[in-house]
């Protein structure tokens, strides 16, 4: 299982989508952990908690879903797409 199938299997296990992390519309664990739990599904390692405020989550999810450069909300909108794109939202 590649990076990008462990996000989406992360977000459906979790019924989360990127726009929830970043933004706090969330019911449940702490921001900081499922951010932390995002990571980890991305990258195999468990991130401290101190590092998942750093934006690296923002960064990995753009990464992973290959969304190109440009403005915070030009990027946040090419990873709906993509996210769309999976199906998740």
């Amino acid at each position: 299982m590649n990076a990008k199938e462990r996000a989406i299997e992360t977000f459906k296990r979790l019924g989360l989508m990127p726009f929830h992390l970043t933004h706090g519309n969330l019911a449940g664990p702490s921001r900081k952990e499922i951010r932390r739990q995002i990571v980890w599904a991305i990258t195999g390692s468990k991130p401290t908690l101190a590092e998942c405020r750093l934006g690296i989550v923002e960064d990995l999810l753009v990464k992973t879903f290959e969304v190109p450069d440009g403005t915070y909300h030009d990027r946040e909108e090419r990873l709906m797409a993509k996210v769309r794109e999976f199906g998740l939202a």
